[in-house]
């Protein structure tokens, strides 16, 4: 079989095994043994004579160097897995917003050392790979990976490895092709996992609703519509409207008379519209119980998730948000907007996490919305934060009506460098999470009735990358891990209206699509000792492991909340 013949089986096998392991992108190919040719006799005997090894070596050991050096180059950085959508998607560059690395240490009392009994400890002679035959300390040897060094330092580097490999009980000499040898774990407490998985805000069975942000618009306040009142939907408001009949009269004369307005929910809350049904003197079919001058309504919900360790890795989710008023019955009905009622909606959330003690909020939203009746306003706050940037300052006040429709988001990108050990040496890692943090919000304030519809969404994932200033090993990274993957719909609002009789309403939805620390997180050094096969290079791989974990899922319904309480106002 020719040199030729023999280098092409090799990169065939290397394309065969990465087409089968798409996860190691052919690492396996660099991380193990060649396979053996065999010879182009007769017989196809292998070669393994010294005399015939002697000769051969040296020409297989430079197809070897050219097959090795052009694999070695793509082992540096070892991900594994599908790359998520969101982490796929290209955010410009103008648009990330960009933290300086940040140089911190692990805390080595967390790294557990996976030991064995020791073994004898059989240094590395000081030969020619390819001949077996002593070379001088000064002589120069071309490593696998283009690499150049001096014997000395290349069989110093290595005896180091090795004598702390077999005082640990392990040996560069005895480890599989193919096969990783995990030295090192960062502790993981799990059942303290377990226990902040317990304290999060339970799944529920409720339904999800669809389409919420197109549902609770703006664009639908501003846009005036012929009224058309659903009699099954006042009646469940009201269970005390039986009178079906009345309720037929009392549309006849609405679409007669061309009242347009804006509902919700079935309900008006439109002022002019409201003023024009005070003119009309529609009350309602059955007379409301009486009732205070002023109804109270409050309800507020929060929620909280929060997995891992901050001193590695940990990510949170967090928020609650609130609806409160009064509506109180104006002093003459025939001015129905002027009275003393006023509502308020407050949200406030935080999605964030931290990689070796470097992050935190990766998104911050805070808002607050009221109408007041008294001076016939609305006024506005929200503010967005991204990795404590605020992206987003609303803060505005008008007369009547105002709102708005948008969404705002940008790139996150932080990190920190540390040295992680694997077996003697020190690997410089540099690691962090990158990805897109925002929030897509509609606005609905008139000074009867406030709205706030909003998804907020966090979408992040580590990377990492890993360098060592040593000739014997080359390092890499392993890491399939996300931080954060939170897709958030909410809605809330409160004020009163008319649906065949005035009402107070509130309404708080909730659902949350939630990933937290799902995957894993590695180093490895890879180390090349002479085997004295064909080619005369072998590699071992050593890994310490920083994460592993399913992570933590949450896929449901938090609230859904709606309160209708009559309210006692007759004309």
């Amino acid at each position: 079989m020719t040199l030729a013949r023999i280098a092409g089986l090799h990169l065939a096998y290397c394309a065969r095994v990465a087409s089968e392991a798409a996860v190691n992108d052919a690492t396996e190919c660099t991380g193990e043994r060649m396979p053996k040719p065999v010879s182009s006799g007769n017989n196809h005997e292998t070669i393994h004579a010294p005399r015939t090894q002697a000769i051969t070596g040296r020409i297989f050991f430079a197809v070897a160097f050219a097959i090795l050096a052009t694999l070695s180059a793509t082992a540096q950085i070892k991900p594994e897995g599908k790359i998520r959508a969101d982490a796929q998607r290209k955010i410009p560059e103008a648009n990330i917003i960009r933290k300086p690395t940040v140089r911190t240490t692990l805390n080595r009392s967390m790294v557990e050392t996976l030991s064995r009994p020791p073994v004898a400890f059989k240094p590395f002679a000081m030969v020619d790979p390819a001949t077996r035959k002593p070379i001088p300390p000064t002589a120069i040897l071309t490593l696998p990976n283009g690499k150049r060094a001096t014997a000395k330092q290349y069989y110093d580097e290595l005896n180091t490895f090795e004598k702390w490999l077999s005082e640990h009980g392990y040996s560069v000499r005895t480890t599989q092709p193919g096969k990783p040898v995990m030295l090192h774990q960062v502790k993981i407490d799990r059942s303290a996992l377990q226990r902040q998985i317990q304290l999060s805000t339970r799944p529920t069975t409720l339904v999800k609703r669809a389409d919420v942000l197109t549902r609770y618009s703006y664009r639908n306040l501003t846009t005036l519509q012929p009224l058309r009142f659903d009699q099954k939907l006042a009646v469940s408001k009201n269970p005390r409207i039986t009178d079906s009949n009345q309720m037929a009269r009392a549309s006849q004369v609405i679409t007669a008379k061309g009242v347009r307005g804006a509902q919700r929910d079935g309900m008006l809350i439109s002022s002019p519209a409201l003023n024009e049904i005070a003119r009309l003197k529609i009350n309602p079919p059955t007379p409301p119980v009486p009732g205070p001058q002023c109804q109270h309504i409050h309800n507020d919900r929060p929620w909280n998730w929060e997995v891992g360790n901050p001193s590695t890795f940990h990510a949170y989710v967090n928020g609650s948000l609130s609806v409160t008023g009064d509506a109180c019955k104006p002093p003459d009905m025939q001015k129905l907007v002027v009275n003393q009622s006023h509502f308020t909606v407050t949200a406030e959330g935080k999605a964030g996490g931290e990689v070796f003690g470097i992050g935190g909020d990766l998104l911050r939203v805070t808002s607050n919305l009221g109408g007041d009746e008294a001076t016939n306003t609305v006024n506005a706050g929200l503010g967005v934060f991204v990795v404590g940037v605020n992206i987003l300052n609303i803060n505005k006040t008008a007369n009547t009506q105002w709102g708005v429709d948008d969404r705002i988001s940008k790139g996150v990108d932080f990190s920190t460098s540390l040295p992680i050990p694997v077996g003697p040496f020190d690997i410089d890692v540099t690691i962090g999470a990158r990805g897109e943090a925002g929030f897509q919000y509609s606005l609905s304030l008139v000074p009867n009735h406030i709205s706030i519809a909003g998804g907020p969404f966090v979408h992040s994932s580590v990377y990492a990358q890993a360098g060592l200033n040593v000739v014997v090993a080359e390092a890499g990274m392993g890491v399939t891990l996300t931080l954060v993957n939170l897709d958030m719909t909410l809605h809330g609002d409160v004020g009163y209206g008319w649906a065949f009789g005035f009402f107070l309403t509130d309404d708080i939805y909730v659902d949350t699509n939630l990933n937290l620390l799902s995957g894993g997180v590695y180093v490895y050094a890879k180390v090349v000792y002479p085997c004295f096969d064909i080619p005369p290079w072998c590699w071992a791989e050593f890994d310490h492991t920083l994460w592993s974990w399913n992570g933590f899922n949450f896929n449901s319904v938090l609230f859904n909340d709606t309160n209708n309480i009559p309210l006692d106002w007759r004309f």
